[in-house]
């Protein structure tokens, strides 16, 4: 199997390529590749929107800024919410009777955060300032698809059936958006 027939069967919702990657001792490697490359495309954008994100945010957009720093700490910010967020998956996954082991759900959902690719741009455009009802409507679309293919991924790696996997993912969700409500 290629790189390419395995991304696409991520996007596809096929669980058992979680498996296949395990076997061939690919987890790893594209777990942490998947997450880079969400963390440089918000880098990226943020380097280009820099600018505007500056200016709606209050800061003197005149001033010079450093692009690779931006971008390296776009990477930085990839991994800390990827381990944060499924520290947190974990423990409501292990709470309800999920498997144990932390780092098959880590990498699992490292694998899937293919799927946040084209949401790290939307989200750099609503950072600086972009009101739009189509960039909320594709964000909210581009959500739910990567919500979908994290379930798929969490599921396999925690080996919970469907009704165990929404109790869990429901209450990550809610605990989540609290956690997120009060430090935005």
């Amino acid at each position: 199997m290629t790189y390419i027939s395995d991304l696409k069967r991520i996007m596809q919702l096929d669980d058992q390529v979680y498996e296949d990657l395990a076997q061939r001792n690919r987890l790893l490697h594209y777990s942490t590749l998947h997450v880079i490359l969400l963390g440089l495309l918000y880098g990226v954008t943020a380097v280009l929107l820099s600018r505007r994100l500056l200016s709606f945010q209050g800061a003197d957009s005149a001033g010079d800024f450093n692009a690779l720093f931006l971008i390296m700490m776009g990477v930085a910010v990839a991994f800390l919410v990827h381990g944060g967020a499924a520290l947190f998956t974990w423990v409501f996954c292990r709470g309800i009777g999920g498997s144990p082991l932390f780092m098959p759900l880590y990498l699992s959902s490292g694998v899937a955060a293919a799927a946040a690719w084209p949401l790290a741009p939307l989200v750099v455009l609503m950072q600086s300032g972009a009101h739009n009802y189509l960039i909320y409507a594709i964000g909210l679309a581009l959500s739910v698809f990567l919500f979908a293919v994290e379930f798929v991924a969490v599921r396999k790696a925690t080996g919970l059936n469907k009704l165990r996997m929404t109790i869990a993912a429901v209450a990550t969700f809610i605990y989540m958006g609290c956690f997120l409500y009060l430090w935005l």
